[in-house]
C-alpha cells in the first residue's frame, strides 16, 4: 500500500472551491526536518472535501504542528524551458493538528478530530 505520515509545521494553504456542489480543495505544504542537522524538506499536499475542511472547522493555521496522513501521488509538468519534470506530491486522507502540553517536551494529538471520509475524489475531475 501506498501510505505515509508525517508531522512537521504547515506552511502555506491554498483553499478553492470546484464543481457544481461547491466541493472544497486545499493545497498546502508541511516543513519536516527529518534530523536536526539536516535542511527543512517541504512537501506539497492536497486534501478534497472533509479533509479540506478540517483547516477551519479545527481552527488548523499557518504554523502550527500538524500530523498528515495520506497517499504519495505523482505530477508531471512541463517547466520553463520545456523539459518534462515530475514532482512528488501527498493526497491526504486525515489532517491532525498537534498539541504541546505545558512542561513536556512531547507533543500529543488532538483525539477530537473524528475519521475522515474515505472516498478520494478522481484526480481527472479536479480542475487545476
Amino acid at each position: 500500500m501506498n501510505e505515509i505520515i508525517l508531522s512537521g509545521i504547515l506552511g502555506r494553504i491554498e483553499m478553492k472551491t470546484y464543481g457544481p456542489e461547491q466541493k472544497v480543495l486545499a493545497n498546502f505544504s508541511v516543513a519536516v526536518k527529518p534530523r536536526k542537522d539536516s535542511e527543512t524538506l517541504w512537501m506539497k499536499c492536497v486534501a478534497f472535501d472533509y479533509s479540506a475542511q478540517s483547516f477551519e472547522k479545527y481552527g488548523i493555521k499557518v504554523g502550527d504542528l500538524i500530523l498528515v496522513k495520506g497517499m504519495v501521488d505523482q505530477d508531471t509538468y512541463t517547466d520553463k524551458t520545456g523539459q518534462q519534470k515530475q514532482a512528488m506530491k501527498l493526497v491526504i486522507q486525515k489532517i491532525q493538528k498537534l498539541y504541546k502540553p505545558v512542561g513536556s517536551g512531547s507533543y500529543e494529538v488532538e483525539t477530537t478530530m473524528p475519521e475522515p471520509h474515505r472516498g478520494v475524489p478522481d484526480l481527472d475531475d479536479i480542475p487545476f
